[in-house]
């Protein structure tokens, strides 16, 4: 402004959200949040049912995929027993 003087100007917010308001801004980032994770999962699921699906059609490939988590839950009970940490 040429005269000096500054004007600030008006914002308009959505109704429940703005200054002081958080509640608002809470259930938008919350459900935003639960719905991401929902996407996520989902995908994962899906992902990890066909590659089951895929890997499961024949016998060899089935023992190994068992092999496999036998394999690395024993090493994963190893772990814990040498550290005594679960983590």
């Amino acid at each position: 402004m040429a005269d000096g003087s500054h004007r600030t100007v008006a914002r308009r917010w959505p109704r429940g959200f703005g200054p002081g308001r958080v509640r608002g801004e809470m259930l938008v980032l919350g459900l935003a949040g639960a719905l991401r994770q929902l996407l996520s999962d989902g995908i994962w699921g899906l992902t990890a049912s066909t590659a089951r699906a895929w890997l499961s059609r024949f016998p060899h490939r089935t023992a190994l995929i068992s092999a496999t988590g036998v394999l690395t839950m024993i090493s994963l009970g190893a772990a814990v027993a040498v550290t005594g940490r679960a983590d």
